[in-house]
């Protein structure tokens, strides 16, 4: 089976923070079908079984079907529970059920039942580090959109902590969520951080939100100040550029042998000279983190101009697919 990403959508608002829950929705389950679609890797994982028994396999496989190709998640879910009702499942069924549930769930939006099952499948040791990683971010976006945003702060700060890459972006929405659970002061500090360890700045979109929350803890000469950065941050945070020539993308031989396919998002910056720096890249699948980041690296692309000269572009997002 091949195993497809598609990327959470959030639409940053200049007001503060909106989703397209049903392209949200959608963009969890591919993420959790990854989850429970993808190999074992022992060696990270306490748990020592990596597979299936014979007497699990086929109504594991008839579930997995009946959410996927017959979409219908009822009839998955009493499947699962069915499952995960047997009393002799080692870990590693036990943590692939709840995994596969996780994707039930959130088709069915109950999103405190994935959250419960994420957790879940982190007891049962099945998972490598960085996929409990990642399951954090997934349940601070679940929180999101049952506008739990203090659990969903919290989740997210627990991401950031266990090694979670995080782009500028995804600081600036911690920011976010931090002003709408009314941790004003919590998310001035991520903005006030971002500002000063970006080579542009803040971005405009956050300009805003930063001085809003200036203002709701009564600093009003900080809020102004913020707001008059505006014009300028627009003209260096200018994301509609384009290369000099089409990157050239090499698909990797690891990846052509497994039949793997992918997208990613490569983050960076632009220099005054066109060279595009300061990556940081997201991909439905590691293997194709570093063709994508050198693909993007060996062109240029047109830099920010203010008051007539060229300065750093900051925060492009360049997206490459590997597709056959």
């Amino acid at each position: 089976m091949v195993c497809r990403f598609v990327f959470p959508l959030i639409v940053l608002l200049m007001g503060g923070m909106q989703m397209t829950i049903g392209r949200y929705i959608v963009s969890l389950v591919a993420l959790t079908v990854c989850v429970f679609t993808a190999p074992a890797v022992a060696a990270a994982q306490t748990c020592a079984i990596s597979e299936l028994s014979d007497e699990t396999r086929r109504p594991y496989l008839e579930a997995e079907r009946t959410l996927l190709t017959q979409n219908d998640p009822d009839r998955a879910r009493e499947l699962v529970n069915d499952l995960l009702l047997s009393t002799d499942l080692n870990c590693y069924e036990r943590g692939t059920f709840l995994r596969l549930s996780v994707a039930v769930n959130i088709e069915l939006e109950d999103f405190g039942g994935a959250i419960a099952d994420l957790l879940a499948v982190e007891e049962t040791g099945i998972e490598p580090p960085s996929r409990i990683t990642k399951n954090y971010f997934t349940i601070s976006r679940l929180y999101e959109i049952q506008s739990n945003y203090v659990e969903a702060a919290a989740y997210r700060q627990i991401w950031l902590q266990n090694g979670g890459i995080a782009t500028r972006r995804d600081r600036s929405i911690v920011a976010l969520i931090h002003e709408a659970a009314g941790q004003h002061a919590e998310g001035i500090e991520v903005l006030e951080a971002l500002d000063e360890s970006s080579p542009c700045g803040l971005s405009p979109g956050m300009l805003e939100p930063l001085a809003r929350m200036y203002t709701a803890v009564g600093d009003t000469e900080k809020a102004a100040a913020t707001l008059a950065r505006q014009a300028t941050a627009e003209r260096v945070y200018d994301e509609d550029t384009q290369p000099a020539r089409s990157p050239r993308v090499d698909f990797p031989q690891a990846a052509i042998d497994r039949d793997l396919t992918g997208t990613c998002d490569v983050h960076f910056d632009v220099l005054q000279n066109g060279a595009a720096v300061n990556f940081i890249t997201k991909c439905s699948n590691e293997i194709f983190a570093a063709p994508a980041q050198k693909a993007v690296a060996d062109v240029f692309f047109s830099p920010a101009t203010v008051d007539g000269k060229a300065v750093i572009r900051c925060d492009v997002v360049y997206p490459i697919s590997f597709e056959y």
